[in-house]
């Protein structure tokens, strides 16, 4: 028996179109938004053409109207933006085997505690209130609060993944919530007394 071959209809030319697969009856809508420059996917649930095309044209003015008002088109999870980044990150982190650079501080950041908190979250519903949870919740996962430079090293991570975000039109620039780091910084080691530079001074010969 012949296999079915995969259709497409052209509901508006480099706008819209329907495609049906061989292994299924019903149509997905593909469609491109001119802000975000690219296909995007959306099942319609029909095997009727009509019905299809008529949910396709729905589907892709709804996107243009959330795009012009710059809202983000397209809605997904902070685990699985989180985890594009991280494979990114894991992969300069192989090629630059020999030091340990702020990479493997952001990798560590995101599994420890950036994915554990916000995960299940919608990336562009992560806004100041949620942010100021995850504060809450870090400060109690560890039981005091964080230095300033492992606060930091929180943030640079999550902004990658908001830029991320950002650049791909899961979110907007205006969603992005600001990063307060609330950590006191690292003490400097004290200066040297007159007498620890005397016993380094009678140490250094021998040494």
């Amino acid at each position: 028996m012949r296999e079915k071959a995969e259709e497409t209809v052209v509901v508006r030319p480099n706008e819209i179109r329907l495609v049906r697969r061989p292994d299924s009856d019903r149509w997905q809508a593909h469609y491109k938004v001119e802000a975000i420059g690219r296909w995007l996917r959306k099942a319609t649930g029909t095997a009727d053409l009509d019905k299809a095309k008529s949910i396709a044209e729905e589907k892709w003015m709804e996107a243009r109207i959330l795009a012009r008002s710059g809202h983000p088109v397209i809605s997904k999870k902070f685990k699985a933006v989180a985890e594009v980044v991280l494979r990114d990150l894991e992969q300069k982190v192989a090629v630059d085997k020999k030091r340990r650079g702020s990479n493997n501080d952001y990798i560590s950041a995101i599994n420890r505690h950036l994915v554990p908190f916000f995960g299940s979250y919608n990336i562009d519903r992560i806004n100041q209130q949620v942010f100021s949870q995850f504060c809450v919740w870090r400060e109690e996962k560890a039981g005091k609060e964080l230095s300033h430079s492992t606060q930091a090293n929180h943030n640079a991570a999550l902004n990658l993944v908001f830029d991320y975000a950002v650049d791909r039109g899961y979110m907007t620039e205006m969603m992005r919530p600001v990063l307060k780091n609330t950590g006191e910084h690292g003490m400097r080691r004290p200066d040297f007394t007159v007498e620890e530079v005397m016993a380094i001074g009678q140490f250094m010969p021998s040494w």
